[in-house]
Parts: structure tokens; C-alpha cells; sequence
């Protein structure tokens, strides 16, 4: 017997009206209806519910069709669940590559040269060029971090039902998770950096 014809007998066995389940169960009257007519397939949660109220096992609710159906449904949402996971990491991690790389920093502090002239230093830089001034990789290596998260979640997204997405996924994730430390530290340090008064990438002097 079907999920649908199972919970139609065991409601009539306990003499009850599928309002009063629905109420008993905590949902609508409605759904009730529908799921003994076929129409819709219960949650797991309220399975589990429908199951623990009638004293039954979930193996005594449903037929072998109907866990194919609910296995299915399981595995949409979780493909669904995992489809938006990897496209959040996919927008920070191209936002984090056009913060690092885009010259968007602005500086400019007067430096006094030692003949008594000042000398007005300004400009617009990026991290990656700032950081590289100094031949400090941290800035380039946060950007490699990033576009491996952006590799990572587009294969993710294309090898959706794969076997190989669920070892992609996990290897993102850990990457994405040195991709904030990374970047988080680089932004810190880097604006600290441009900040002081020694920092320098274009001159203006002023006569």
C-alpha cells in the first residue's frame, strides 16, 4: 500500500477526521488532504510525526515507491541547498578578487626632504600592487585562494549530481575558509600599510 492509502486507514482506524489529525500534528487540514490523496509527499519531519502519533514505524507509512519518491526529493533539496552554498562562495570570492585587485585604495601624505622642500605623495593603488611594492605575497596569494574558490564552485555547480561534487564541495570549503582568513588580514594590514606616512607608489613635488 501507497503512503496516501496507509494514512487514509490508519486515520480511520483511530476514528479521527483529517482535521482533527492535522490539528493533532500540527498542520493544515489541507495538506492532510492532499497527502491522502496522492497529491503531496510528507516532509520528513512530519513523517516522522504522523509516525510517533499512530505508534508506527516510517517502514509501515510508506511503500517502496514511495521512499524511491522521498530519497528523490531528499536529494533536490540537498542539491538545492548545495547549489546556493556554492554560488554564495562564488560571489564572495569574486568580490574578494576585484577588492584586492582593482586600484580603489586612495593615499597621499606630505613628505619634507632633506633640504627643507615638501614633497606631496598621492595616488590610487590595489592591495596586490601595494603589497607587491614591498615583495609581500600575501595580497597574491589570498587573489590565488580566491579564483580557486571561483574554479571550485563553478565545477561544483556543472558536476551537481557527480560523485566528485561532494570531494569538490569539501575541498572549497577549506579553501574558502583560508580565502577569508587571507583576505580579511590582507584588507587589515593592507590599509595600515597604504596609511603610513612612507608609503609611496606615485610623487607629485610641490615647488
Amino acid at each position: 500500500m501507497t503512503f496516501a492509502e496507509n494514512l487514509r486507514e490508519l486515520r480511520k482506524k483511530s476514528s479521527l477526521t483529517q482535521e482533527s489529525l492535522a490539528s493533532e500534528i500540527s498542520v493544515s487540514r489541507t495538506l492532510i488532504t492532499k497527502y491522502e490523496s496522492g497529491a503531496v509527499y510528507p516532509t520528513e519531519e512530519n513523517l516522522k510525526r504522523l509516525a510517533i502519533f499512530f505508534d508506527v514505524d516510517i517502514k509501515d507509512l510508506i511503500s517502496n515507491d514511495d521512499q524511491t519518491i522521498l530519497a528523490l526529493k531528499a536529494m533536490d533539496s540537498m542539491n538545492a541547498t548545495n547549489a546556493i552554498v556554492s554560488i554564495i562562495v562564488l560571489v564572495v570570492s569574486l568580490g574578494i578578487f576585484v577588492v584586492l585587485l582593482i586600484p580603489i585604495f586612495e593615499y597621499g601624505h606630505l613628505i619634507t626632504n632633506a633640504d627643507g622642500s615638501e614633497t606631496l605623495v598621492h595616488g590610487v593603488t590595489s592591495l596586490l600592487s601595494a603589497f607587491f611594492k614591498y615583495g609581500n605575497p600575501l595580497a597574491f596569494i589570498a587573489i590565488l585562494c580566491a579564483f580557486s574558490n571561483t574554479c571550485l564552485s563553478t565545477a561544483s555547480l556543472v558536476l551537481m549530481d557527480s560523485k566528485k561534487a561532494k570531494i569538490i564541495r569539501i575541498i572549497n570549503a577549506v579553501v574558502f575558509g583560508i580565502t577569508i582568513v587571507l583576505s580579511i588580514t590582507t584588507m587589515v594590514y593592507g590599509y595600515q600599510l597604504i596609511r603610513t606616512e612612507d608609503f609611496q607608489m606615485n610623487t607629485i613635488n610641490n615647488t
